[in-house]
Formats: structure tokens, C-alpha cells, sequence
């Protein structure tokens, strides 16, 4: 980007050093004014000493350690571990542990965020888990006598209030006109 740059501003007589910056940055699909402003600085320092080679890091910045099959299956184990509620958090608080930070040559935690790609990346997906269903409670057997002792009695003594319906979806007639609401009590 700096041999683009220098050949913008040679192109154009040596006039606009910002704009032959800013153009380079464009075509190197860097525009923001950090890297404008960072290719003016690396060329200014390359031109006063040409041994002043900006290092690139090629390969090194979108390299993830859950590239390594072994670590992503402890990760995966200890999610498993953890069933059915996880969360990002199980994942930073196992690399904070010290033969992980050992492991992985970690100084510092991962932050959440991260812990949330990794997981995506892994395969696990969020989701809300449904509310107002049974879950395994409707058997039990307190609650299988309020069925059978309290709540299907008084459903009982409401059925010849109700409206009934055909299997053609038209209305019956009802037989007993409801005459007061104390009735249903």
C-alpha cells in the first residue's frame, strides 16, 4: 500500500500527499483515517530511512486457537458438562483456569464476546427455552388429585352452562337458560 501510495503522489507531480493517502488507503480497502493517516506515517519514516520496513502480519491476526481439534472437544466436554443451562461465561471461566491459561499460553481471560463467537463457531446456538408447558410436574401426585378432586368436578358442574357445538361446527341449542350467575358458584 505504500509503493500505491508513493506512486499516487509521484502521478500527481508530487502535490496532494493527504489525498494520494487517502486514495491509496481506498484501492487497499483500508479507507478509515486510521490507516490513512498510518500509511502517511509509515512512508514518512520509510523515505527518511529505508530500512524502516513496517512488519505485516500476515496469517497471524485471523488465526484462532480453536483451530486445535483438542482443545475445541475439552471446550465441547466441559459444555457438556455444564447441560442444559450454558452459557459464554462456563467458557471464559475454564480458560481462566490456570493449567488452561498454562496450556494456552494465556495471560489474560477471553472476554464474552468472544466466548459467544467461539460457541457459534463450535456449533451451539441460542435459543429461548418455551415457557407455560408442563415439564414433567402434571404427573405428580399432588398434582393428580387436584385434577381428579377439585378442578374436573367444578368443570363438571359448568358443562350444562356451555355452549355445545356439532361436529359441523354449527351451535346446539341449550337446553337451560342460565338464570343468574350464582348458579355457577
Amino acid at each position: 500500500m505504500m509503493l500505491h501510495f508513493l506512486h499516487i503522489y509521484q502521478h500527481n507531480r508530487y502535490q496532494g500527499w493527504i489525498a494520494a493517502s487517502e486514495q491509496a488507503a481506498r484501492i487497499g480497502g483500508w479507507p478509515s483515517k486510521w490507516m490513512v493517516r498510518g500509511l502517511r506515517k509509515w512512508t514518512h519514516a520509510f523515505v527518511h530511512d529505508t530500512t524502516n520496513i513496517p512488519n505485516h502480519k500476515y496469517g497471524k491476526w485471523n488465526s484462532s486457537v480453536l483451530e486445535d481439534e483438542d482443545l475445541t472437544q475439552e471446550i465441547c466436554l466441559h459444555l457438556q458438562s455444564k447441560w442444559p443451562y450454558i452459557c459464554a461465561t462456563d467458557i471464559v471461566q475454564f480458560l481462566d483456569m490456570p493449567e488452561m491459561k498454562e496450556q494456552l499460553n494465556l495471560k489474560k481471560p477471553i472476554s464474552e464476546r468472544t466466548a459467544c463467537r467461539w460457541m457459534n463457531r463450535i456449533g451451539y446456538h441460542w435459543k429461548k427455552e418455551p415457557k407455560g408447558q408442563y415439564k414433567d410436574g402434571h404427573e405428580h401426585e399432588d398434582v393428580v388429585a387436584y385434577q381428579q378432586q377439585v378442578f374436573l368436578p367444578f368443570i363438571a358442574t359448568l358443562t350444562p352452562h356451555m355452549c355445545k357445538w356439532t361436529q359441523d361446527g354449527t351451535l346446539e341449542m341449550i337446553d337451560k337458560e342460565v338464570e343468574s350467575s350464582d348458579d355457577l358458584v
